[in-house]
């Protein structure tokens, strides 16, 4: 992972780390249990949550595209 040495810690730097692997074990445990999840949803909920994040994921990648043109031109 790319970190400032000269600007943070190495106990923030560990910290850092340390919720890096946190959220991967929490990543991890959701796709182990993601047959056991699909039951219990349905087929019906799935396809839910899956275009709810769609609408979700596009909505960030618009506001992210309109944050670097207003940084871009200087507006």
């Amino acid at each position: 992972m790319l970190t400032k040495n000269n600007e943070y810690s190495v106990i923030e730097q560990v910290i850092t780390s340390s919720i890096l692997l946190a959220v991967l074990f929490v990543v991890l445990v959701f796709m182990l249990s993601a047959k056991w999840i699909q039951r219990v949803i349905g087929d019906s909920g799935a396809n839910v949550i899956s275009r709810i994040m769609g609408l979700i994921f596009g909505s960030v990648g618009v506001s992210n595209m309109l944050s670097g043109i207003t940084d871009y031109f200087g507006l």
